[in-house]
């Protein structure tokens, strides 16, 4: 016979059934799971901001030049961040991509990118990549040893070495194994001391900033938010009105007009 485990909670049954029951009057039911503007605002305010377009370019350079990185891994992460920066994915999203994934739309000019998102059971989303995103990404897979297998990950963890240049081991089994899928962590730290070295990581200024930036880039270059919508893969297109909203106040603001001081 199955045995249950008795919830406990500090609640009487009176206070708990007072905090679970719905309001009584139709006005009050309508209320309680509605919200007013002002009680939107924070909702709607981002806690993290985007990269300013210098911001975004210091970091790709600080990721390719990092002379304590190998050439591969170099090449490897400022594709990555590159990807990042003009498609908006997720760190998620990075992590599950796969070589098969990308492919040729137009021929020589763009490609695709199957996104496996969060909450999805399969790459069924997809990102336009263009050309100079495209060569960084092969530059860096031309350095990975071979041969590459369709199923194998976009962007991956390479061998840990130690200063003499020996690979670093651990019972003897190398400590960190080449070719893996990089976990969202790795990208995460990658990421981040980039930010570090390129002294533009800021408070408000984190990995989600990139996907912050993308459409912020967009939306300054006059593109249609329905297009932004799509291209971040936006379920309700109130969440790419927050970014409309935020580049309208960047280019409408009064603020360069005062000049007296």
């Amino acid at each position: 016979m199955e045995s249950r485990v008795t919830r406990r909670t500090c609640l009487t049954p009176a206070q708990r059934a007072h905090v679970l029951a719905l309001p009584s009057e139709p006005r009050e039911l309508v209320r309680f799971y509605t919200f007013t503007p002002s009680e939107l605002t924070p909702i709607r305010t981002h806690t993290r901001r985007h990269l300013p377009v210098e911001d975004a370019k210091a970091l790709l350079t600080a990721l390719e030049s990092d002379s304590r990185k190998s050439d591969l891994q170099r090449a490897r992460n400022v594709a990555m961040a590159y990807l990042m920066l003009k498609t908006g994915l997720r760190t998620i999203e990075v992590s599950r991509a796969r070589i098969e994934h990308l492919q040729e739309l137009v021929s020589g000019e763009k490609w695709r990118l199957w996104v496996h998102g969060k909450g999805r059971a399969s790459a069924d989303e997809l990102v336009q990549v263009l050309k100079e995103v495209y060569d960084k990404i092969q530059a860096y897979l031309a350095l990975r040893e071979g041969p590459l297998q369709g199923s194998d990950p976009l962007f991956a963890t390479t061998a840990c070495y130690d200063r003499s240049g020996n690979v670093v081991t651990k019972n003897g089994e190398p400590y960190s194994l080449a070719g893996k899928r990089l976990s969202t962590r790795a990208i995460h730290h990658i990421i981040t001391e980039g930010l570090l070295l390129a002294g533009v990581k800021k408070p408000g200024i984190v990995v989600h900033s990139l996907r912050h930036s993308t459409p912020t880039f967009a939306l300054l270059n006059d593109a249609n938010p329905t297009r932004v919508q799509k291209m971040m893969r936006h379920q309700y297109y109130a969440t790419t009105e927050i970014y409309v909203e935020e580049v309208q106040r960047l280019l409408e603001g009064a603020e360069d007009a005062v000049t007296q001081i």
